[in-house]
């Protein structure tokens, strides 16, 4: 099933070009006007493939004259890369990690991913050991944890994650495995914030010990969960369930 309705919308945005990547955190953008500026960037993952110089870029205006970046680079636009040739044109990506935990604790609550629905209460960012934080956690009946990973790499059709090495994605599949051995039920989501992936998989060329702990976390139990998202510059569509592929 489809929720076609549910739209994450975006605070108002402004339209730029993209310069180049300063740093992890600052990208260098060209507003209409001619005017070049540095925008904070909220995801310090590599983004391959999206930053092209000329890429449409939105952007969000804090109206905070205190914060050292004004702006904040939400979303941007490059072509698709959909498996069909006939399948062409561009689509909008959005870059937001903070996005993806509150769409998905919203469409828990709301009952929209059958998987995850049934529960009685629906938290957020549970401590569940020293140094360990789920993103969200589903009680009554049982207990459920569910950590949220953010994609936004996509190579024909194919959704990948990580788009770099994740000592810290590999920590939170570790922690998955235990708790499944212990007896919680555990899930992965991954939410593909881009509407031309067409399956999920990880990325065995930039992470091989991610993918393999993410394989083999499957084959103890682990479910995994990837969402489908479209993006606009009036913000972010919940499209469904994708299937996926863990083989190298």
């Amino acid at each position: 099933m489809r929720f076609m309705s549910r739209l994450f919308p975006f605070p108002p945005t402004i339209e730029a070009r993209f310069i180049r990547r300063v740093n992890r955190f600052v990208a260098e953008v060209e507003l209409a006007d001619g005017t070049v500026i540095r925008a904070h960037t909220p995801n310090t993952g590599s983004l391959i493939g999206l930053q092209d110089p000329g890429n449409r870029v939105l952007l969000v205006d804090s109206a905070n004259p205190r914060r050292k970046y004004r702006y904040s680079w939400k979303a941007v636009e490059v072509p698709g890369q959909w498996t069909e040739p006939s399948r062409t044109g561009m689509v909008w990506v959005s870059i937001d990690t903070l996005l993806p935990n509150r769409m998905v604790y919203e469409l828990v609550r709301a009952g929209e991913i059958s998987q995850l629905s049934g529960y009685g209460s629906v938290l957020r960012e549970v401590s569940v050991e020293k140094g360990t934080r789920i993103d969200l956690q589903l009680r009554d009946p049982g207990l459920c944890h569910i950590e949220v990973k953010n994609v936004t790499l996509v190579r024909r059709g194919v959704a990948a994650f990580p788009d770099a090495v994740t000592a810290r994605g590999l920590k939170h599949v570790q922690f998955m495995q235990h708790a499944k051995a212990r007896g919680d039920r555990t899930v992965l989501v991954f939410t593909v914030q881009r509407s031309d992936g067409e399956i999920f998989s990880p990325a065995w060329d930039i992470d091989p010990d991610y993918s393999r702990a993410l394989m083999d976390a499957y084959g103890q139990g682990v479910e995994i969960i990837p969402l489908s998202f479209s993006v606009t510059p009036q913000g972010v569509r919940y499209d469904g369930v994708l299937p996926f592929e863990l083989n190298p």
